[in-house]
């Protein structure tokens, strides 16, 4: 997962039905929340993951650290009361930190990557090369 815009990520241990979570708090004063962040240290649902970097958000990210656009923030998964589907990002958009909004606009807006972006190979995700 990639930060949408530039801002500062608050990193959240769990809820009941969000599972891990990550909020990012936009430059802009909009409130981007990922949730259902992956909570598995194998290949399989094992919930044995903490709420830590390198699991559940992005290796070496700190609570209230400066993100910038487009950087590697967490990993998605099935937290939460999404535990044992399939792994999936659900992202609301609050402008202004109001209420939610479709991030439809916002997604189709955003700014395109052109190349790639390399993240760090982690055996514990079950992202190793097969």
């Amino acid at each position: 997962m990639l930060a949408v815009e530039d801002g500062s990520v608050r990193t959240y241990a769990r809820s009941t039905s969000a599972g891990r979570m990550l909020y990012l708090y936009g430059d802009s004063g909009t409130l981007y929340q990922y949730i259902h962040l992956n909570n598995d240290v194998g290949p399989g649902n094992d919930n044995r993951g903490g709420c830590v970097a390198g699991v559940a958000w992005a290796a070496g990210l700190k609570d209230a650290q400066r993100v910038e656009a487009g950087q590697p923030i967490g990993f998605t998964g099935d937290s939460g009361d999404a535990n044992g589907g399939r792994a999936h990002l659900h992202f609301e958009v609050h402008p202004g930190g109001g209420g939610a909004v479709t991030p439809y606009p916002y997604l189709t807006a955003a700014r395109r990557i052109s190349e790639p972006i390399a993240l760090p190979r982690v055996a514990c995700l079950g992202l190793a090369p097969r």
